[in-house]
């Protein structure tokens, strides 16, 4: 129990991590296109609708490949063995259909003042897509024992 705990603290920190990383990034990447000081006649809102675009599109590629990343160094003390970057980078690949229903929310629903009737069985859909993606990008598997004869 003790090492399930451990990897679903060590997941919930590589996506945190990956989270804060793809927000600087994003700030870093909007920066040029903000106004120079508070009374300027630059769109202040355009600017923050571009931060939430680029920064859901970040967010969306840079925390699948930390997840991947942790995923297979977990896979790889479990088996004790190398560290693979092409596994890593299968996994994130894997993964990246996990942002599916969090990139629906934000650019389709999230700007809506009032959200059509049926974004709810939309969003499930995705969010049960990006569940099934996480289960199979994050899955581990332990070493086999060899037969006894």
């Amino acid at each position: 129990m003790r090492f399930w705990i451990l990897t679903f603290v060590l997941y919930l920190v590589a996506a945190m991590v990956s989270l804060f990383v793809a927000l600087i990034i994003s700030v870093a990447s909007v920066l040029p296109w903000a106004p120079d000081s508070p009374g300027s006649s630059s769109n202040s809102a355009a600017v923050g609708l571009l931060w939430l675009l680029v920064f859901t599109a970040e967010a969306a590629l840079i925390i699948p490949l930390g997840l991947g990343i942790s995923a297979e160094m977990i896979q790889r003390h479990l088996q004790q063995r190398c560290f693979r970057w092409s596994r890593a980078c299968y996994r994130a690949l894997l993964l990246l259909p996990i942002s599916v229903g969090p990139v629906y929310w934000a650019w389709r629903v999230a700007p809506m003042i009032e959200p059509p009737l049926y974004w709810l069985e939309k969003e499930m859909l995705c969010l049960g897509v990006s569940g099934v993606f996480a289960y199979f990008g994050l899955r581990l598997q332990r070493q086999e024992m060899p037969a006894k004869p």
